[in-house]
């Protein structure tokens, strides 16, 4: 996450982990005194996508308790396929909008031979 001169950072320790299953890096951004919460989240193909889910709810629930929790934006890689109608998908949208939160990304992201959409 890279800031601007004009925004102050500070790393939101209990949101942030690095484990085989996800990897994430919350940052509570200031400015002109106003406060939000940025992270990023990344789901390494081959982690557990069950403990991934489970890590990704107990986030969410973490971020809801926060002040300035109106004011967060989530991004990241997922790895997993929005446009394949499966329980996968389900899931990952039920954390999301169970949350107040809307994936936006619609399209594939990347199109690789050999790779499912």
């Amino acid at each position: 996450i890279y800031l601007n001169e004009g925004f102050t950072g500070n790393i939101i320790n209990d949101l942030t982990m690095l484990c085989p299953d996800i990897e994430t890096l919350f940052v509570e951004i200031s400015t002109e005194g106003n406060k939000f919460n940025f992270g990023v989240v990344y789901r390494p193909p081959s982690g557990n996508l069950k403990v991934f889910y489970q890590l990704l709810e107990k986030i969410f629930n973490n971020l809801s308790n926060r002040k300035n929790n109106n004011h967060s934006v989530v991004t990241g890689d997922f790895n997993i396929n929005l446009l394949k109608n499966d329980s996968n998908k389900s899931k990952f949208e039920n954390i999301f909008f169970g949350n107040c939160f809307i994936p936006t990304v619609s399209l594939p992201t990347h199109e690789k031979p050999g790779c499912d959409p």
